[in-house]
């Protein structure tokens, strides 16, 4: 659905219909939820199931480094980074949180790694490819949580609102970032020695993820520049989520009581009741 009839481009926006409107729709996945998808595979890389081995440029990218790393900081009076127990052993719970993917995915603990790189047990499982890999991942969170201005955000051009169609922001999304994926895969596919198709698919993050991920990216940059161009001073990137539609829809199941499984007229009628209950305390 995503590609090209050729099966190469990414299609990340389309023309809406009626023809004669001629609006660009522009296809984007919910940018927590996608996020949160590569520390998820990150976390297996080693680790928890072991269903992944990645691997970057000779390196290995290992989730032991990350709880080395816990183990060796976890009693420090003024600890250098926000790990805790959580960030480290995921549970069905844990693995849905946005905010332990961001502390994983951080500054603090990419300076962190390399400050106690020759500690053990950390050295054994250290990787510089792994803390490139954090400092990108970061970078790319902060891209799309750009928001209200603040002391802290200021210190962070990540974190800015964008108010430029040459915002430097979409030039490492669009090309450092995606490029840095690409070169992953083609690294993979490259990597001397007898491995199946399958073998080599657990050495990166899953192609869903990084499918996502590039169709996310250019249509968020594509997004940014319309609206900029239409007379918008400025965009507020952590506005594209898709929490007011899952607030509505929550709404609903609340308003069916035990019903799992709302029907048609179930629904018109919650949202009939929901309007007349606006109405009334509005």
């Amino acid at each position: 659905m995503h590609f090209n009839m050729g099966g190469k481009d990414f299609v990340h926006s389309t023309i809406s219909f009626p023809p004669g409107e001629r609006r660009i729709m522009y296809f984007m996945l919910d940018p927590p939820h996608l996020l949160k998808t590569f520390p998820n595979c990150f976390a297996n890389s080693f680790s928890h199931r072991k269903s992944r081995q990645l691997y970057k440029s000779g390196q290995n990218l290992s989730w032991k480094a990350i709880e080395a790393l816990f183990e060796l900081t976890k009693n420090d009076k003024y600890k250098c980074t926000k790990l805790t127990k959580a960030h480290v052993s995921l549970t069905s719970f844990s693995c849905m949180n946005v905010k332990l993917a961001a502390q994983v995915f951080s500054k603090s603990v990419a300076k962190a790694l390399r400050e106690r790189k020759n500690d053990s047990p950390l050295r054994e499982v250290y990787s510089d490819e792994l803390v490139l890999f954090i400092d990108l991942m970061n970078n790319c969170f902060d891209c799309f949580n750009g928001g209200e201005e603040s002391e802290k955000k200021k210190e962070n051009p990540y974190l800015l609102e964008y108010t430029s169609k040459n915002d430097l922001r979409f030039a490492f999304l669009e090309k450092d970032f995606i490029s840095y994926l690409e070169d992953w895969e083609k690294d993979v596919q490259e990597r001397e020695g007898r491995f199946t198709k399958e073998q080599r698919g657990k050495m990166m993050i899953s192609h869903q993820s990084i499918e996502g991920m590039k169709i996310s990216i250019l249509s968020f940059g594509s997004l940014c520049r319309f609206l900029l161009n239409k007379g918008a001073p400025s965009v507020s990137s952590r506005q594209f989520n898709q929490d007011p539609l899952e607030q509505w829809f929550s709404d609903f199941r609340r308003a069916g009581g035990s019903s799992n499984n709302l029907t048609l007229k179930q629904v018109l009628h919650s949202r009939f009741s929901l309007q007349a209950q606006d109405q009334m305390f509005s």
